[in-house]
């Protein structure tokens, strides 16, 4: 299995190295690389990246120096950067647990998938503001 993680980042100087690291960890037979694109940080995050690169072989980061910032460009972005098929995106403010990944991965190649989405409560998020018929239509269907 190879993949790609790609992070979208801004001004998260105090968050990249605690995901990097957990990714990292979490990763053991997998094949990856981590591609951190930086929407042009004011906060120190660049500098933190350039240390973390120093570390972590298969870290590469983008900055995106005098462009808009967009969370959807930042993606494409780290797409057309990546060197593996199977590709991973995360936030980069640590919402998303990195122990996760080996599982997704799982379900991926179990299912032959060509997408997997990971979401916390996928159905209580859903549904949980909506009124008594609309939850109850939604359950039923």
């Amino acid at each position: 299995m190879y993949l790609s993680i790609i992070v979208p980042v801004f001004n998260e100087k105090d968050n990249i190295s605690i995901l990097v690291k957990e990714i990292y960890e979490k990763l053991h037979n997998i094949k990856f690389e981590v591609i951190i694109v930086d929407d042009n940080s004011t906060d120190g995050t660049i500098e933190v990246l350039k240390n973390l690169k120093k570390n972590y072989k298969d870290l590469k980061f983008i900055i995106r120096e005098n462009l808009q910032r967009d969370l959807s460009k930042s993606c494409q972005e780290g797409f057309e950067n990546s060197k593996y098929e199977n590709i991973l995106v995360m936030d980069g403010d640590l919402q998303h647990d990195p122990i996760y990944i080996p599982l997704m991965l799982n379900e991926l190649n179990k299912y032959n998938c060509d997408i997997v989405i990971g979401a916390r409560d996928l159905l209580k998020n859903r549904i949980e503001h909506l009124s008594f018929t609309r939850q109850l239509v939604s359950k039923i269907l």
